[in-house]
């Protein structure tokens, strides 16, 4: 006998999700991130893994450390999983895959982001989902989408940000293509897959049907770059690299202030601002130059700019050059690393950050992640609980909502159906590397011992 009742835990009442089932078999991180904004709404995620072959739990590891309960330590999967339910299912076996359409019967949405071979495979593909429910919505978040020749070929955002024109303009006008420093299609595809899962659901509570949403990664990266792609079909013109210059005008600069490697970027877009930004500056005999009178005229003496700009902001902070610009109307940001966001006193005013603690765990302790990426006056989205252990959640599921019975849940993990920690050899810890080895690898530009009491007193 399964159950219809919705995220019992009172704490999702008053969420504006919280009649919303997902069976979430997302994988890495875009799909992952978008089922974690779900759940910060109020929505219950039930996050499927094989204890066979465990989603990513890995780096970074508290204190760069490695303990025995490090598949559930991860900053990463901490971050992505929080406020879900795990639970582990074989789904190479079809005991494991029999449960699973269990579970899709009394679902509204299932999330999966492998390649479309994948779910085929596991005899799981929408054709035989929607048999057993009419009305269910399928996104499949895949690499290059459900047809075409690339169809089945592997992806991460590592590769797709690439392929999707990003590094083809990254990069200074002398130097080789550059990544952006992360897998950018992922975080942003997150919030993607959940506007067309939204829509999807809009178009079932008008309809009463469900659908497939076939969704590549690779297109929705292009969209991203519209704006080169749009002068190539108007102008016949092939971008190139330019640095931190901005192809429509100038001043678009990122210049260095007082200390080591500290940086300022300021954008100027109209006369106007060029102006402020003269005054700003005690309007120095140089600003009087006809040069750069107009912004034609600064956009082709950038250079020549460039040059007075950083001989004034190199003797300052980026905190005061920042503040000096924006308070006399001029856009102005610093460049922050990992450790000023983390202090950051706008975010902390905000109360961004959330602090997570994990009991269990005397190495985790209390650590701040990243909070709901929007505030909403009324049913504000919140964090409900960690980031659940492996299987963590199988009774609740399997017993509670789909009426199986204890007996029977012992039996699933005696078949190797379920489990409750990796099967040995299917995960490997990660290679723990010293700070002061990734320091001189240039894979880290600084540490601090104290780190914990910077961020306690930030």
């Amino acid at each position: 006998m399964v159950s219809s009742q919705r995220n019992s835990n009172s704490d999702a009442i008053n969420m504006p999700l919280a009649s919303l089932r997902v069976l979430d078999l997302g994988q890495v991180w875009a799909a992952p991130l978008a089922t974690r904004h779900l759940a910060d709404m109020g929505a219950e995620i039930i996050k499927v893994e094989s204890h066979v072959r465990p989603d990513g739990r890995g780096m970074p590891l508290p204190d760069n450390i490695q303990d025995q309960d490090w598949v559930d330590l991860g900053g990463a999967y901490n971050e992505l999983h929080r406020s879900k339910k795990s639970i582990t299912l074989n789904l190479l076996t079809p005991e494991g895959v029999r449960v699973c359409k269990e579970l899709v019967k009394v679902s509204d949405v299932v999330v999966e982001n492998y390649s479309p071979r994948v779910m085929k495979n596991f005899g799981l593909d929408y054709d035989v989902l929607r048999q057993i429910k009419p009305d269910i919505i399928m996104i499949s978040a895949s690499g290059y989408g459900a047809s075409g020749p690339w169809t089945n070929f592997g992806a991460y955002g590592n590769s797709l940000e690439p392929m999707c024109g990003f590094a083809a303009v990254t990069g200074y006008s002398d130097g080789v293509p550059r990544r952006s420093g992360i897998a950018y299609t992922d975080p942003t595809g997150g919030p993607i897959i959940c506007f067309a899962l939204l829509a999807a659901l809009n178009y079932r509570r008008m309809t009463g049907k469900g659908q497939w949403i076939d969704l590549s990664q690779y297109e929705f990266g292009v969209t991203l770059m519209a704006e080169p792609v749009i002068d190539y079909s108007m102008n016949k013109r092939i971008w190139e690299q330019v640095g931190n210059r901005n192809r429509a005008g100038a001043i678009q600069g990122c210049y260095p202030c007082k200390g080591n490697d500290k940086w300022l970027v300021i954008t100027i877009a109209s006369d106007d601002e060029w102006s402020a930004f003269c005054h700003a500056l005690g309007d120095p005999s140089w600003t009087k130059d006809e040069s750069f009178s107009d912004i034609l005229g600064r956009y082709e003496n950038h250079d020549k700019l460039d040059k007075h700009i950083s001989d004034w902001t190199s003797d300052m902070e980026p905190y005061e050059v920042m503040h000096t610009l924006q308070k006399a109307g001029v856009t102005a940001g610093v460049v922050m690393t990992n450790k000023q966001m983390l202090t950051d006193p706008h975010l902390k005013e905000r109360d961004f950050y959330m602090s997570i603690t994990r009991p269990e765990s005397q190495l985790f302790g209390t650590r701040l992640l990243p909070g709901v990426a929007w505030k909403m006056s009324k049913t504000p989205g919140r964090f409900r609980w960690n980031a659940p252990k492996l299987g963590q959640f199988n009774k609740e599921v399997i017993c509670d909502i789909l009426g199986m019975t204890e007996e029977e849940l012992d039996a699933l993990k005696e078949k190797d159906i379920i489990g409750y920690e990796p099967k040995e050899g299917s995960l490997q810890p990660p290679r723990i590397v010293p700070l002061d080895e990734l320091k001189n690898r240039g894979r880290i530009e600084e540490y601090d011992e104290d780190y914990k009491e910077i961020l306690a007193n930030r």
